[in-house]
């Protein structure tokens, strides 16, 4: 009992110190994701976009905060793992309870529906100053309180085109419009007496502090970015009420899998080599389920033992991977007297 009290108190303290950074890190992997210049979008949108992620940032940031607390168990002092899953199941439990109370408040009611920020031209360039996006160069330069002077530097053919009187503040005529739907940037002019239009994707524009270029890490977030995709597609073909269920129950799979991974991984007192596991364990999550969820959707199988309730067969082939881990570790102990 003293155990579970100390290793709930540790991972509710972790949660509480990983809100922050964990709620900035996904909130700038997912803007980076969608090609929006995190360095110049402003903190009040930056607050909104991690609103509107409270629950995957609360969600993670626990998941991080009880991998890290088994990480630093001495395995030589803790030998049990239905001891290890209790403190960790009553504080997930603990927190679906208190986060369906809060969904229903409609004070303070938490959503993944995402908002739209307010993006605008100063989002994507600086005036008065030549911006880099691709192939061209931007420079705007203000000659009224709402009207611009644009030069674009079009750098594969040298040539500068001067567009007067451009509007950032409507659509139609000369303007620059900010398309959040297609996700552009939409000069419209009119030349040789004949309204043109230059769309710039936002992907165009230079990403300053955007993910690092490196094969591993890019590789990576590919990789998770299609996992991502294959649970959105997975996701939204259920009703409402199953919606909720599901995440519940694969979240519920995460930590029947990580939970006794991260132990197995832990040599017992060395902290350092521990945490490496727990980062492991982490970074092998997404290859796994997006494993399982490919042949899953590629597979047909006769699930109607399950039901209405078939959509949860994935969450349960999670959770049996999990309790195979459980068992693969009991018996290693056994055979090793530990």
């Amino acid at each position: 009992m003293k155990f579970i009290l100390k290793t709930i108190i540790k991972i509710l303290i972790f949660s509480l110190l990983l809100i922050i950074p964990t709620g900035l890190f996904i909130t700038f992997f997912t803007l980076n994701q969608r090609d929006i210049p995190v360095w110049n979008i402003g903190i009040r949108n930056i607050i909104l976009f991690a609103k509107n992620l409270s629950l995957p940032i609360i969600a993670i940031s626990y998941l991080v905060a009880t991998l890290f607390t088994i990480s630093l168990i001495d395995k030589m002092k803790v030998r049990s793992l239905f001891l290890l899953h209790i403190p960790p199941l009553f504080i997930c439990v603990a927190l679906i309870i208190g986060v369906s109370f809060i969904q229903q408040s409609k004070k303070y009611p938490l959503s993944i529906i995402e908002k739209k920020i307010q993006l605008g031209y100063r989002t994507f360039l600086r005036e008065d100053v030549f911006n880099d996006v691709k192939d061209n160069a931007l420079m705007l330069k203000r000659s009224d309180q709402n009207l611009f002077t644009v030069y674009i530097y079009d750098k594969t053919k040298n040539n500068l085109m001067v567009l007067n009187n451009m509007n950032m503040e409507k659509k139609g005529g000369n303007s620059v419009f900010i398309d959040r739907n297609k996700k552009q940037m939409v000069l419209t002019f009119r030349q040789k007496k004949k309204d043109t239009s230059l769309k710039i994707p936002y992907s165009d524009f230079n990403k300053q502090g955007g993910i690092i270029n490196n094969k591993i890490i890019l590789f990576y977030v590919e990789h998770l970015r299609r996992t991502l995709l294959s649970f959105k597609v997975y996701f939204e073909t259920l009703a409402e009420d199953d919606k909720s269920i599901f995440l519940v129950t694969v979240f519920l799979s995460i930590l029947m899998i990580s939970i006794p991974f991260t132990y197995a991984l832990n040599d017992g007192g060395w902290g350092f080599s521990g945490i490496i596991g727990e980062i492991f364990v982490l970074a092998l999550l997404p290859f796994l389920y997006g494993a399982v969820l490919k042949i899953v959707q590629n597979i047909s199988l006769n699930l109607s033992f399950l039901g209405r309730y078939s959509y949860l067969f994935p969450p349960i082939i999670f959770c049996s991977i999990g309790i195979l881990i459980d068992i693969a570790i009991k018996v290693r102990g056994i055979k090793k007297g530990i």
